[in-house]
């Protein structure tokens, strides 16, 4: 009986403790909740994003090749339309979200790819990305060494432009060959996009 009545007073002694640090507390250090508006208005948008958004028009660029060059260039292409170099739609601007690169070199090369925007053709007159290929292993037994990356990117092109691109390595000899792809997505340039 002696030990559930010390049980008793210490459990009774730790609650009133509490009890008395919760009114002893300062009320500004009291959690309380406070109404939050927010404005959303042309002048100041609050961004948002929507992943389920079926109108967000997604866009997918490639191109494959092979070349015994140290340096060569081209435009991304639509696989949707027979490989046909892609131009951004007229009223549309397309917002660039991933680009990943894979290449297949003689061992020891260094790869890397500018893809740029802003013009048609391949004058890189607007913004770049340069993107390092990362070694990853060798592939039939050594003999090519493969080279891959990945990024997120925010990067835009305008209606009626392409999206541009140079590989460059640090060594000619023997071939490369090469997989560029390129997702992102339309985006309309009334109603405030600004193209």
């Amino acid at each position: 009986m002696n030990v559930v009545k010390r049980l008793l007073v210490v459990f009774g002694t730790v609650m009133l403790a509490g009890i008395i640090g919760v009114l002893l507390t300062p009320k500004a250090l009291h959690a309380v909740a406070t109404a939050v508006q927010v404005v959303n208005t042309f002048a100041n948008p609050v961004p948002t994003w929507r992943t389920d958004n079926d109108g967000r028009n997604p866009v997918r660029l490639d191109f494959t090749g092979f070349s015994n060059n140290t340096f060569f260039s081209g435009v991304m292409n639509d696989p949707t339309n027979g490989e046909a170099p892609y131009s951004v739609p007229v009223g549309k601007r397309l917002v660039v979200d991933t680009i990943s690169v894979q290449a297949q070199v003689p061992p020891g090369q260094k790869v890397f790819v500018l893809f740029a925007n802003g013009t048609s053709g391949q004058t890189f007159s607007g913004s770049r990305v340069w993107i390092p290929l990362l070694l990853q292993g060798s592939f039939f037994g050594g003999a090519d060494d493969i080279l891959v990356n990945s990024i997120p990117v925010h990067d835009y092109v305008d209606p009626g432009n392409q999206y541009s691109w140079q590989l460059q390595r640090n060594n000619s000899s023997g071939e490369i060959s090469f997989e560029l792809l390129v997702f992102g997505h339309l985006v309309d340039c009334t109603n405030g996009g600004g193209c």
